[in-house]
């Protein structure tokens, strides 16, 4: 599946929770503004790609747990090892 720009979104959605909080941006006019000034209405299209971003966040996330137990899991045998 190609999401077109999936990783400038994302890095943009980083950039904006990075943003948001500190709360001497987040509770500006300016950001209070952009945030919630200009309402759009989603196309069919539109919806149709956020849910198919939202499920492959859903997996990234999935992947990334399943990366830190992996992780864990021989950090914890690397200490045994290291212990012998």
């Amino acid at each position: 599946m190609t999401l077109w720009r999936e990783t400038q979104r994302v890095s943009l959605r980083a950039f904006l929770r990075t943003l948001l909080s500190n709360p001497q941006i987040a509770n500006t006019n300016a950001i209070q503004e952009f945030l919630s000034l200009s309402h759009i209405t989603p196309t069919d299209a539109d919806v149709i790609d956020i849910e198919r971003r939202r499920a492959m966040d859903e997996k990234r996330v999935q992947e990334q747990q399943k990366f830190y137990e992996i992780a864990q899991k021989r950090a914890a045998e690397l200490d045994v090892y290291m212990e012998q």
